[in-house]
């Protein structure tokens, strides 16, 4: 594991960080594909909570020009829908209809239809928030006013879905490499990666939904990370971790005031993306 320095995060939690090493996603998903075309392959990628597979996705460019062998992962139906016809015609991609837990069986989700979002003006972020849980995000009316919450309440509705262990369709599927897991399922993101046996396929570069962990999940996912001599980035809405040494781009300071005031733009306008 190189040597890092140790950080206090606005949780109050301590992390690590490695400034002369990469971990910007953007950047790491560049070097990924390009490696594989280099090699002559397609980048082997998973995708837990894959949602129509463009809106708020950064392997969008990626996938839809047929650079990657993938498995997309999603469980409410009207988003799967919209999945497939994304994705139309690309043999390389197979699509799994579930949720990803620790154990095989179903599961009772919250959502608010995609026809119902649009009808209704809701913010289009509210697309993006399946879930198994009611106190860890927008769903549940975290991290939103009052008025947003009643808005998304009144469509929102339940659903049961099947569920699997990530581990059981990365075997399905023969995948023994994946150079870019991808996870965005508000709040469950910790346990989808316990769901996959590390042991027998371990992602390079891992890209996570983080701030609806609770934080006591947070710190386990980092502690996870460490052990398998991940280094890990990103560190505020998402988090980046990889197998990869890459050397850091650096960024100028003109840049850097450009992508904070971005950030602050984004807190302040619902259905904004970083």
């Amino acid at each position: 594991m190189p040597k890092g320095r140790k950080i206090v995060a606005d949780d109050g939690s301590t992390l690590t960080e490695w400034p002369d090493l990469e971990t910007s996603y953007a950047r790491l998903l560049e070097y990924t594909f390009g490696r594989a075309q280099q090699e002559g392959r397609l980048a082997s990628v998973v995708v837990v909570g894959a949602m129509d597979g463009r809106r708020f996705d950064a392997l969008y460019p990626y996938l839809s020009k047929g650079l990657a062998k993938a498995i997309l992962i999603e469980p409410i139906p009207d988003r799967f829908a919209l999945l497939g016809q994304t994705f139309a015609g690309q043999e390389n991609l197979i699509f799994e209809n579930c949720a990803i837990d620790a154990t095989v069986g179903t599961r009772e989700m919250l959502y608010v239809p995609i026809d119902a979002v649009e009808a209704s003006g809701l913010p289009e972020d509210v697309i993006g928030m399946s879930s198994f849980y009611d106190d860890r995000n927008g769903i549940g009316g975290v991290g939103g006013t009052a008025d947003r919450f009643a808005a998304i309440e009144a469509h929102r509705q339940r659903i049961e879905v099947r569920t699997c262990p990530l581990t059981d369709i990365v075997q399905k599927h023969g995948f023994t490499q994946i150079d870019i897991l991808q996870t965005d399922t508000e709040g469950h993101d910790l346990y989808v990666l316990k769901s996959l046996d590390m042991d027998v396929v371990e992602p390079d570069t891992i890209f996570m939904e983080y701030y609806n962990m609770p934080t006591e999940e947070r710190a386990e996912l980092v502690s996870i990370f460490e052990a398998r001599n991940y280094i890990y980035g990103n560190v505020r809405k998402d988090i980046c971790a990889t197998k990869h040494r890459l050397p850091a781009v650096k960024t100028s300071a003109v840049e850097a005031r450009l992508r904070k005031l971005k950030r602050s733009i984004v807190k302040r306008i619902p259905g904004l993306k970083a």
